[in-house]
């Protein structure tokens, strides 16, 4: 941001706009880490399978990162780096059966969708209990992801939908969901 700012003539609002997406999310980050020091952080499921392997984050992978900060807690892969790997179908639905939330469900829009796309998903308690949130709520032309353009340099945003969902009573008086929708 702060380069593409520099090679326009425009570094002073470049670095504005970067310090203030930094302040946003440090404060936010910092609200929830209080809220959640005496809380039970809910168990996040994320993804579905893609040709027979569910790919999961692992712990310092950025889904994981920003999930913990928003006061979650990511089943991740083991390991270090910040590199996805596949897991096994079986376990992973073992997960999402004890998951609080699921979120990141591919390309679909409904609960239907999503059950369609595995019969077995349908009894998993969070569809039971449409805790399913997708960050399909904004697109670009002709069928690209918003979350996966501007959310790039938009964390902070990312961060208050998240908090939204898992801890709405931190931040409900003052945002609604930008990049994730709950799915019915």
């Amino acid at each position: 941001m702060v380069a593409v700012a520099e090679i326009t003539g425009r570094r002073e609002i470049g670095e504005e706009h970067f310090n203030s997406i930094a302040t946003s999310y440090i404060s936010t980050s910092q609200r929830i880490a209080e809220h959640t020091a005496t809380t039970t952080r809910p168990r996040v499921m994320i993804n579905t399978p893609y040709r027979d392997a569910w790919v999961l984050p692992s712990e310092n992978n950025y889904m994981a990162r920003i999930i913990s900060d928003a006061g979650g807690c990511c089943y991740t892969t083991e390991g270090k780096g910040n590199t996805s790997k596949p897991i096994d179908i079986e376990q992973a639905l073992l997960y999402a059966e004890s998951a609080d939330f699921w979120l990141n469900v591919g390309s679909c829009h409904t609960l239907q969708e999503l059950t369609s796309q595995n019969p077995r998903f349908a009894k998993v308690k969070v569809v039971e209990d449409k805790k399913v949130y997708n960050n399909t709520a904004r697109s670009t032309a002709p069928v690209g992801s918003d979350f996966w353009e501007s959310g790039v340099v938009r964390p902070d945003i990312i961060l208050k939908d998240l908090a939204m969902i898992f801890h709405p009573e931190i931040i409900a008086q003052e945002h609604t969901l930008y990049y994730y929708t709950r799915l019915n």
